[in-house]
């Protein structure tokens, strides 16, 4: 399955142009693993993926080559090729949310099936996550005080709906799955919630800051370790799934 042209490039170009670079940084480090290369990537876009990012810039050239390599990752989960010419977003999107079984409906727009990845993912660690853990979870998104299917619920909604709460649960999903990736050492901009030292659950001052990792971080980091995510493909698609949604939400793209 080709891309459709250029025209998708260069909307996915203008969408990173617009994100903080850190979240341009860890996209980088999925499609290279964290600089050390991959299989299905050639050593020149390699290396050039890394020098964007120490040099802590992204020209629109190297914003393209980021988003082909995304799409050329998502061919080879989709085809099942070793080196295929790349797949559609909307269908990596799609890929990716049929893998976690998740559900989609008709005329579901690419914002749309973005989110519902991002809902399929909340689901999945609502279940893994103690009983003192999700308290917790729920008293700092103020959603407590109800059963645990309606909170469950609320915070669908507020994913779906692209409000605050929702921009939060996302941040949370995109930094677990950075530190269960690469460690505490992945950077991403200030995410910080609970207040007091024992309910901070992530945490980042800034480029190159370590994330601090409350409880309920913990917890998550180690879901995350423990997903399923078979093949390589499915090991970059699905967090940068996660960091596309969280771009675009901080962009007010909504769709």
């Amino acid at each position: 399955m080709a891309v459709d042209d250029v025209s998708e490039v260069e909307v996915l170009k203008q969408l990173l142009a617009k994100a903080n670079s850190e979240y341009l940084d860890l996209l980088v480090d999925y499609i290279t693993d964290g600089g050390k290369g991959r299989l299905m990537l050639s050593a020149a876009n390699c290396k050039a993926l890394v020098q964007a990012k120490a040099d802590g810039e992204y020209s629109e050239a190297q914003l393209e080559l980021l988003i082909t390599e995304l799409l050329h990752f998502g061919g080879n989960s989709i085809a099942n090729l070793w080196r295929s010419g790349g797949a559609p977003w909307a269908s990596i999107v799609v890929d990716v949310l049929d893998h976690l079984k998740g559900k989609r409906e008709d005329g579901d727009s690419i914002i749309q099936l973005e989110r519902r990845v991002l809902v399929q993912l909340l689901r999945h660690f609502w279940s893994k996550l103690s009983g003192a853990e999700l308290e917790h979870l729920c008293e700092v998104l103020k959603v407590n005080g109800m059963p645990d299917q309606d909170q469950l619920e609320v915070l669908r909604q507020a994913v779906m709906g692209a409000t605050e709460v929702g921009l939060t649960l996302t941040k949370i999903l995109a930094a677990s799955m950075a530190t269960s990736t690469f460690g505490a050492g992945a950077a991403l901009t200030g995410i910080s919630w609970g207040g007091a030292a024992g309910g901070v659950a992530l945490f980042a001052a800034g480029r190159g800051a370590a994330i601090a990792l409350g409880p309920i971080g913990l917890a998550l980091g180690g879901i995350w370790g423990a997903y399923n995510l078979t093949g390589p493909a499915f090991r970059v698609t699905v967090p940068c799934v996660v960091l596309i949604a969280l771009i675009r939400l901080e962009a007010r793209d909504l769709g």
